[in-house]
């Protein structure tokens, strides 16, 4: 029983890991761009920070970013729907 819980924190602790991450680099690359919407590049280079503060300060297995074609994939299909 204890393994399970202790499983659900770790993936908890790991989830609020990722956002603290994830919003602390956005917030830093809204604030130096001066607007409130990100330019193309600027989504991309907050990608690639956002998995390199993942992969430097969690433990586990390292991840790959996607690539820019994959984004603007990924753009595409969430306009579009």
């Amino acid at each position: 029983m204890g393994q399970v819980l202790g499983r659900l924190q770790g993936k908890q602790w790991r989830q609020k890991q990722v956002r603290k991450i994830s919003d602390k680099v956005f917030d830093r690359i809204k604030s130096q761009s001066g607007t409130v919407s990100l330019t193309f590049e600027d989504l991309y280079i907050a990608i690639l920070l956002v998995y390199n503060d993942i992969n430097k300060n969690l433990p586990g297995p390292h991840f790959d970013p996607p690539s820019k074609e994959r984004v603007k994939e990924m753009i595409t299909v969430l306009l579009i729907h």
